[in-house]
């Protein structure tokens, strides 16, 4: 509730800056017109900013991998008996907004874009999602959600990509082939999960 109070706030200044903005142009060049596209740009500016704000409060502080962690994760290389999963953001959609990871219900990381994470898992199946904000907020994508049986000794990488509709938008899983995880992840930043083995 409080933050929704600060977004609130936080929405209205920015409302009542553009409003004033528009409404000084509209004054010194003496165009009642300005003035009032100005204000319904200053309401849309602050709907906006109300919107986004709402999605950023799930952030969380999350730390990077530690330089051997990172390494090993980009060697690969599954441990024997364990499955490893690899959790991938690019992009620019969405960027600043926290994917919360989770695997059979309990939340492994958050990454935002472009970051990956990569987790140990027992072999067997697994319900592995993806969601904003814990899936709770009406005004998030929907999550991605995957249940998939996990090999012994499997490396499984899976790109997390948002797919827009006319009036709302849903993340999905997307397979990527070790190949191009080779070429691509080592220009993005690795950020620890939670806990490295479930």
């Amino acid at each position: 509730m409080k933050q929704m109070l600060r977004n609130t706030g936080i929405a209205i200044a920015v409302a009542a800056a553009v409003a004033g903005i528009f409404a000084m142009l509209g004054a010194l060049t003496q165009t009642p017109d300005i003035a009032g596209t100005g204000a319904m740009l200053a309401i849309a500016c602050g709907v906006i900013s109300w919107f986004a704000l709402q999605l950023l409060t799930s952030n969380r502080r999350v730390d990077q991998a530690e330089p051997a962690a990172r390494e090993r994760a980009l060697a690969f290389h599954c441990p024997p008996g364990r499955a490893l999963v690899y959790f991938v953001r690019t992009g620019f959609a969405g960027k600043a907004v926290g994917f919360d990871l989770a695997v059979d219900g309990r939340t492994v990381a958050q990454i935002r874009s472009p970051r990956f994470t990569c987790i140990e898992l027992s072999p067997g199946n697994h319900e592995l999602s993806a969601r904003v904000g814990g899936g709770k907020s009406a005004f998030a994508p929907a999550a991605a959600r995957l249940t998939t049986l996990l090999a012994p000794g499997s490396v499984t990488l899976l790109h997390i990509a948002i797919r827009r509709q006319l009036t709302s938008s849903e993340l999905a899983f997307e397979p990527w082939s070790i190949e191009t995880a080779r070429e691509r992840l080592p220009k993005v930043v690795m950020v620890a999960p939670d806990a490295a083995a479930v």
